[in-house]
């Protein structure tokens, strides 16, 4: 699973994410993924808020698994003021188990993990797996 890029930017912001076209579900998670940055991206700098916003990824290997760490940055007078760091690990074209990584929390885990349940992995019943990876 070799990333390529998908970028989007607009007045006060910048957006890049990783795209996988051999791989639907990790493709298509990374889409919804970027498409619901760049709303909020927007609507931030809509209301006025100062800074400039981007959010970047760094692709990387462990094993046989793809580990994708997604950053999204806030920068005021050429410094980063905030940041949030997610990261996920992909194997096969799926997420792999959570128990093998820390659980993200904040505003940005709850973003995601709201479209990150259809790309997981499902068990051997066919359900998919839960959080311990059950």
């Amino acid at each position: 699973m070799e990333p390529t890029k998908r970028y989007t930017s607009g007045r006060g912001w910048r957006v890049t994410t990783p795209s996988f076209p051999g791989f639907r579900a990790a493709d298509d998670f990374y889409e919804k993924t970027h498409r619901l940055i760049e709303k909020d991206f927007a609507a931030i700098r809509e209301r006025g808020e100062r800074g400039f916003l981007v959010a970047d990824f760094f692709a990387s290997k462990d094993g046989g698994d793809t580990v994708i760490t997604l950053r999204l940055r806030l920068r005021e007078n050429g410094r980063y003021v905030a940041e949030k760091t997610l990261v996920h690990r992909w194997r096969g074209g799926y997420i792999a188990p959570k128990r093998e990584y820390p659980r993200v929390r904040g505003f940005v885990g709850n973003i995601i993990s709201k479209i990150e349940a259809p790309y997981k992995r499902k068990n051997k019943s066919g359900e998919k797996s839960d959080e311990n990876g059950r």
